[in-house]
């Protein structure tokens, strides 16, 4: 029996910051069939970003290297037979400059 909160819809939503700020680390994740545990999770990220851990899993870490908007996706691979893509477009934040020096009056 799944739980109340679970529907079909559920597994293609990705959630996660879609504006993160540059050189954040990021946390994607999508919710899992409690009746099927074994599926793995094969994540892309943009080429702007570094996929720091999570890779099969369905929760990963990403750092963005870059303001470049880019595509993150996802594939559901259940014994080998596999999902259609899930994405979502991320586009960084640039960090604000520092402020300038403050001058006592």
């Amino acid at each position: 029996i799944y739980p109340a909160w679970w529907t079909a819809s559920n597994s293609t939503v990705i959630t996660g910051t879609l504006n993160p700020c540059l050189n954040d680390d990021v946390t994607f994740s999508v919710p899992i069939d409690p009746l099927r545990p074994g599926l793995v999770f094969q994540w892309s990220v943009p080429g702007n970003s570094i996929l720091l851990s999570g890779q099969g899993s369905n929760s990963i870490i990403v750092r963005f290297t870059s303001v470049t908007p880019g595509q993150l996706c996802v594939i559901v691979n259940d014994v080998g037979c596999f999902s259609n893509a899930t994405c979502v477009t991320v586009i960084p934040n640039q960090i604000p400059a520092a402020p300038g020096t403050i001058i006592k009056n």
